[in-house]
């Protein structure tokens, strides 16, 4: 008499490791602060695909799976790794804290820059206004 094997639900499990990877795409891309669609460009991908990568819906090839942890800094094996359990309002603090941090930085930069535009400015416009001074006609 045969022995029975338990069925597998290969589609469940399928869809469980879609899922997985998908999110932990997601999650990498949006700590590094980079959009979906700057994503899909630099890997030359479509920005429908990696949205479906994103939410589990299709597969990348191996290699497209490599280029995209190459350009979220991960190593690919990474993707398919479960995350701690994290308390759903502890991931969405920690997630407001990254935006709020990503906005001052880039506020900081841009004051910084404006700054240093204006000094510029002065330092090269200054001689130019008193030489203009000296070159000026007289009634």
């Amino acid at each position: 008499m045969p022995i029975e094997k338990n069925p597998i639900d290969l589609s469940g499990q399928e869809k469980e490791l879609r899922a997985l990877l998908g999110r932990n795409i997601k999650q990498c891309r949006f700590r590094l602060g980079i959009s979906q669609l700057d994503l899909a460009l630099t890997l030359n991908i479509s920005p429908t695909f990696l949205s479906d990568v994103e939410n589990g819906k299709k597969w990348p090839s191996p290699h497209t799976l490599v280029r995209i942890a190459e350009a979220l800094h991960v190593a690919a094996h990474d993707f398919f790794t479960p995350e701690e359990e994290v308390i759903p309002e502890i991931a969405k603090a920690l997630d407001a804290c990254f935006v709020d941090i990503r906005l001052a930085l880039k506020q900081s930069v841009e004051k910084s820059i404006e700054e240093s535009i204006k000094k510029v400015m002065e330092y090269y416009l200054k001689p130019l206004e008193t030489a203009s001074h000296c070159f000026k006609m007289q009634p």
